[in-house]
């Protein structure tokens, strides 16, 4: 959890919270249609917390935040440029909406979605 110092007090920004913000901001991307679970958060899943932030793992580091994302993408949309686009879009909304810097986002395609008419 972060802390945030203000006058009056402090603000603490949990991990899920930039988990949320993140899988949201991502989501928002043409071609991203879900996020996937890590094999850790899967066997979390299983063992029946539901997550919002699914397909977010965080790393802190003293310098700012490296957010991974796992993500299964639609057939047909080219997988460099939708990456590309959910990385700028995540690190835009986690840095405003939390005022912490981002370091990396990085982005793993775990899965394709493909039409109907093809499967």
């Amino acid at each position: 959890m972060t802390d945030k110092k203000k006058t009056g007090g402090k603000v603490q920004i949990s991990d899920e919270a930039i988990a949320v913000i993140a899988s949201i901001a991502a989501q928002e991307i043409k071609g991203i249609v879900e996020m996937s679970s890590s094999i850790a958060g899967e066997l979390v899943e299983k063992l029946g917390r539901k997550s919002s932030g699914k397909g977010v793992r965080i790393r802190r580091l003293s310098e700012g935040l490296i957010l991974d994302l796992f993500v299964i993408m639609d057939y047909g949309i080219g997988i460099p440029q939708g990456a590309l686009e959910g990385q700028k879009s995540v690190k835009s909304a986690v840095e405003r909406l939390t005022g912490l810097p981002v370091l990396e986002v990085n982005v793993t395609v775990q899965g394709i979605r493909y039409p109907k008419e093809i499967v």
